[in-house]
């Protein structure tokens, strides 16, 4: 008996020295980033994780937000680390079973980071290809007008099925790599613009900590948990502020970039395109794992399709680390963070939805939906 119970405590000591011992590798990459960023983009070309699909399109995107912005004399993607650009690198943060550089290519998956000091900005390829998986068979669908695909489905087919599944299956042989369309450009560049709102404005939340589950958490619980902004650590108000002030500089960035046709400006369509989208697919997570879930849709009116509820269903069940990537640890999510765009276009003369204030409703609406499932979780601290 003694010797079981000997045994159980060196298994304990071996994982939480394993855990140290990962963990510090992690943070010796973000500071390898920070202290010679060069040397570390050298080092994610050396192990084959920079993606160049999508960098012609990322790159004119870059290059149109950076002569609006008058913050910095040019942008590169995937080039030669240039210490006066902004530095943008697409990164394959799975990089199709290989590991690549631990700390952050791990915590870039689902999103873009950025590092002020080092004008350097570090994207999630696997991300940036569902927004524009999701954006193909939107685009498709309403040129068709045919209503195949919802502007809530989109992101989420893209991520259930995969950008090559999903675009082959309902455009036929199309490959997403190739060419652009007005609804990618725009989010792409909302993307890109919240990041060079990081730089522009010296915020940082990318080497904070994560903050710990609280503990009583079983079974679903654990992954609604990241949701509920009340149960987080504290310091989320602190990165909540930071956030919504790169997304602010986004807004306003965006609202200075017309098009040559009135009352339009070039990137908003696209950018609240991801924010429905992102909304859909948040939504489609919620009503899964939430014991309330069709009460969920019912109130909030977000109509997801029963086949991308399936899909969603499936998909969580493989990955349980889903729901950290969409509700990060250190800051609220993508969706609530983009409702405040609307807002920015909506003073802004030269947008096509200049006047139209629906936010409120909007942002009502989704504060309900978290509420609602939020109130069944019931940790002990």
């Amino acid at each position: 008996m003694l010797r079981i119970r000997s045994l159980r405590i060196i298994r304990v000591l071996a994982i939480a020295v394993l855990w140290l011992t990962v963990s510090q590798l992690a943070l010796a990459q973000d500071r390898d980033a920070v202290r010679d960023p060069a040397a570390y983009v050298a080092r994610l070309r050396e192990r084959g994780v920079i993606s160049h699909a999508l960098q012609p399109q990322l790159q004119n995107i870059a290059n149109e937000l950076v002569s609006h912005a008058g913050s910095w004399p040019t942008a590169q993607v995937n080039g030669p680390y240039d210490p006066r650009a902004v530095n943008i690198y697409v990164v394959e943060t799975r990089a199709g079973g290989r590991a690549g550089p631990r700390g952050l290519t791990e915590r870039a998956r689902g999103t873009l980071l950025s590092f002020p000091r080092e004008r350097l900005i570090i994207a999630d390829a696997d991300y940036l290809a569902e927004v524009k998986a999701g954006s193909e068979i939107y685009w498709q669908s309403v040129q068709r007008r045919d209503g195949s695909v919802k502007t809530y489905d989109a992101m989420a087919i893209a991520m259930i099925e995969g950008p090559d599944r999903a675009v082959r299956s309902r455009l036929g042989a199309t490959d997403w790599r190739s060419g652009t369309n007005e609804l990618f450009q725009g989010a792409a560049a909302l993307l890109l613009a919240h990041e060079m709102g990081h730089l522009a404005l010296s915020l940082d939340p990318a080497l904070e900590a994560w903050v710990r589950r609280p503990r009583g958490l079983a079974g679903p619980d654990r992954d609604r948990f990241w949701a509920c902004p009340d149960l987080v650590d504290a310091k989320i108000q602190e990165t909540r502020r930071q956030e919504a002030a790169a997304d602010l500089y986004a807004a306003r960035l965006l609202a200075k970039i017309p098009t040559s046709s009135p009352q339009r400006l070039l990137y908003e369509h696209g950018a609240l395109f991801l924010r429905n989208a992102e909304m859909g697919k948040v939504v489609a997570m919620l009503i899964v794992i939430s014991p309330r879930g069709q009460m969920l849709m019912q109130r909030g009116g977000v109509l997801v399709s029963p086949e991308v509820l399936r899909g969603m269903s499936e998909m969580l069940g493989r990955d349980a680390g889903m729901i950290e990537t969409v509700f990060p640890s250190t800051h609220p999510s993508s969706t609530d963070r983009i409702l405040s765009l609307y807002e920015v276009f909506a003073n802004t003369p030269q947008s096509a939805y200049y006047g139209s204030h629906t936010e409120k409703q909007d942002s009502a609406m989704w504060q309900m939906l978290i509420q609602l499932m939020c109130s069944s979780i019931k940790p002990t601290r």
